[in-house]
């Protein structure tokens, strides 16, 4: 069965991509070989379903025997500053306002961020980005 990993900050996708995609068996942070859509700490809240940031996502790959078959990876994170791309923040301004502005900027193009990471350590991996944020243009 083809492997999928999904990594987004919002597990709703691991259960679009389920919805979608049954054929795939989706990789996910626990080691259980049973699919999230069928495991019972699926109800509990279980927070290893997919990889939330570059950084979990990373732990995911390197425990692999051998890579998914494809990655299914969200443009826009939402998360705090600590977890997002890059790790060095010091160019960031120190005006709060600034760099509240300057960390939206990083949120908006996490994905890609975390796509130039998974390129240079995995360049055969295949990744399909998706995004549901709505872009409007001015």
């Amino acid at each position: 069965m083809p492997r999928l990993l999904v990594i987004d900050d919002r597990d709703q996708t691991v259960e679009m991509v389920h919805r979608q995609l049954p054929q795939l068996e989706t990789v996910a942070r626990c080691d259980r070989r049973i699919p999230c859509q069928v495991c019972e700490e699926r109800t509990r809240g279980c927070p290893l379903r997919c990889a939330h940031d570059y950084a979990e996502a990373a732990e995911v790959l390197s425990r692999q025997a051998s890579l998914p078959d494809l990655v299914v990876l969200d443009l826009h994170f939402a998360l705090p500053e600590e977890r997002l791309l890059p790790e060095d923040k010091s160019e960031l301004p120190a005006d709060p306002k600034a760099r509240r502005s300057a960390l939206e900027g990083l949120r908006r193009k996490q994905g890609l961020l975390i796509l130039e990471r998974l390129r240079r350590s995995y360049p055969t991996l295949p990744v399909v980005m998706l995004t549901t944020t709505s872009f409007s243009h001015r």
